[in-house]
């Protein structure tokens, strides 16, 4: 684009030199007055040079979006600086070189060269190798005042986190279309048998009919909980913080998980430090929390295992830890646990809904705290996670 307008000044310059000289022999025009015109015209056509640039700087700077232009050899010639941080170098650095060079992605040169080749616009969505970052880009073809291409803009919009709500959108309605028909196919077999018949025999109907009770609850569960975890999520469910102590958090939270861990037979225990400040948190979301995590390790931990429950003082912050000895999460599986409707143990994905561990980490954010699980295959797990000090928290 400059050197299309370099090449302009040059050639009217040339031309007025050339008139010049005919004028001169014609003696129609002082060569002084001319030679003034012409310093006129090209600081005339200089100031517009200038001007088209500070437009295209302007632009490339200001607009929301990643750009970047290469003339017809493909060698770059302007970076917007959202391309010099796509691309991880400076306008400086890349101007001159080739776009491969700069992009590092054959598929972008590919693009690139339809371009000057075909003067079309042209259009591709794909990975961008080196940053892994899916990428939807557009070229468009510069073109001289001979409508000839000198030249190609390519404009490129990062849409990886579109992909990825999109990956979790289709993945969510897979999972709760899964855990709704489960239990509502169950539901309408028990029912059909039972109208078939055995509603009258008294030794099958009312197994029949617990059966049918339990994926009742399971349904309300999972309703209730995804209503929870949406309205935490969209800021509707507001806290109500007050000054708590954490000791009787755990104390209560213990006691209600205790008839499920006796009939596991599984030991529970609380370890807290007398001295342990009160932190800034809904007393009865946290115990949700601890609910849930010592239902986890008690249904995951065998006959004659433990789960222990301990708070500490640390870093200006309450840190909980419910640790078991338990059967461990695989190294595989652990980054995923806080995820919704993941499920570590494919073959008992029938107890609970796979939502828990999402309430207990949106929850815990919502406080402005921090959630971790430490796990190793065969020797437990350790769920841990962090709340403010009342002294050290905002009043709501």
């Amino acid at each position: 684009m400059a050197t299309l307008i370099v090449v302009l000044v040059a050639a009217v310059l040339l031309a007025g030199a050339l008139g010049l000289v005919w004028h001169y022999r014609r003696g129609h025009r002082p060569l002084l007055q001319e030679i003034r015109n012409l310093e006129m015209d090209a600081q005339r056509l200089s100031e517009s040079q200038d001007d088209a640039q500070q437009v295209v700087d302007a632009f490339l700077k200001g607009a929301p979006g990643t750009f970047l232009v290469v003339n017809h050899q493909r060698s770059i010639q302007r970076l917007s600086p959202q391309a010099e941080d796509l691309f991880s170098t400076t306008e400086v650095q890349a101007v001159g070189h080739s776009i491969m060079s700069v992009a590092r992605d054959h598929q972008i040169n590919d693009l690139i060269g339809l371009v000057l080749e075909g003067g079309q616009v042209q259009e591709a969505t794909f990975e961008h190798r080196p940053t892994r970052r899916i990428l939807q880009n557009r070229a468009f073809p510069i073109l001289d005042g001979g409508q000839r291409v000198v030249g190609a803009l390519l404009s490129i919009q990062d849409v990886t986190e579109l992909r990825r709500l999109e990956q979790v959108r289709q993945e969510f309605v897979t999972n709760i279309s899964h855990e709704l028909r489960t239990p509502m196919a169950s539901i309408k077999a028990m029912m059909e048998t039972l109208q078939e018949g055995a509603l009258d025999d008294r030794a099958v109907a009312p197994d029949f009919l617990r059966r049918i009770d339990v994926e009742v609850d399971h349904l309300t569960q999972l309703v209730r909980e995804l209503s929870l975890l949406s309205s935490i999520e969209s800021g509707l469910a507001p806290l109500k913080r007050t000054p708590t102590k954490v000791e009787g958090l755990l104390k209560s939270a213990v006691d209600r998980a205790t008839a499920q861990a006796q009939r596991r037979r599984v030991s529970l225990s609380v370890e807290t430090p007398a001295d342990l400040p009160s932190v800034f948190a809904d007393a009865s979301r946290i115990e949700q929390v601890l609910l849930n995590l010592l239902n986890n390790a008690v249904r995951f931990t065998g006959p004659g295992g433990s789960v222990t429950t301990s708070a500490t003082l640390l870093d200006g912050f309450v840190q909980v830890s419910v640790k078991d000895t338990g059967v461990g999460i695989s190294r595989d599986d652990l980054p995923r646990v806080f995820e919704r409707f993941y499920k570590v143990d494919k073959a008992r994905s029938g107890e609970g809904t796979g939502l828990g561990l999402a309430l207990v980490k949106h929850i815990i954010l919502s406080h402005g705290g921090d959630v971790s699980a430490e796990s190793e295959e065969g020797r437990g797990s350790a769920f841990s996670f962090t709340l403010p000090l009342a002294q050290e928290a905002d009043s709501p």
